[in-house]
């Protein structure tokens, strides 16, 4: 089991953590090597929410959601550790966020892996595919998706 919670900037060891947890889980894998904490982390960070274990007080995963505007949001980044995947709790993440803003617009960048799990949450694609070419080099492309 686990409980999810929101993460406030003065919660800065849980924060370290689940910013440990993104790297390993999001890029790490890739041979990412993410030296500068801004580019993903920045101060428009409106949420971050983690589910934490119930059985030892570890984070297992996060969500960081961002304003766009007042009337939409960006899902910036969502990461389940590798052992607890397929568990519910991603879509428990974002049930969270859906929950929380139920009359916003809530957009995700959504790779080419993850476009089945988004769909199935009711995303729908809203762009052609856009690239990266640090991500293309192992076979994983971008698409919008929105929620409305």
């Amino acid at each position: 089991m686990y409980k999810i919670i929101s993460l406030r900037n003065s919660d800065s060891l849980l924060m370290q953590e689940a910013e440990e947890l993104l790297k390993q889980v999001l890029w790490m894998p890739l041979g990412i090597n993410v030296k500068n904490r801004e580019i993903f982390f920045s101060k428009a960070i409106e949420k971050y929410y983690i589910a934490i274990s119930n059985e030892d007080d570890t984070i297992i995963g996060g969500i960081i959601v961002a304003p766009v505007d007042q009337y939409s949001l960006e899902i910036r980044h969502l990461a389940v550790k590798e052992a607890f995947q397929n568990q519910g709790i991603g879509n428990s993440l974002v049930n969270k966020v859906l929950h929380e803003w139920p009359h916003r617009t809530i957009e995700v960048i959504v790779r080419n892996t993850s476009i089945k799990f988004w769909e199935a949450l009711g995303f729908t694609k809203f762009s052609d595919w856009a690239d990266h070419p640090e991500f293309l080099k192992h076979g994983i492309r971008f698409h919008l998706y929105k929620k409305v």
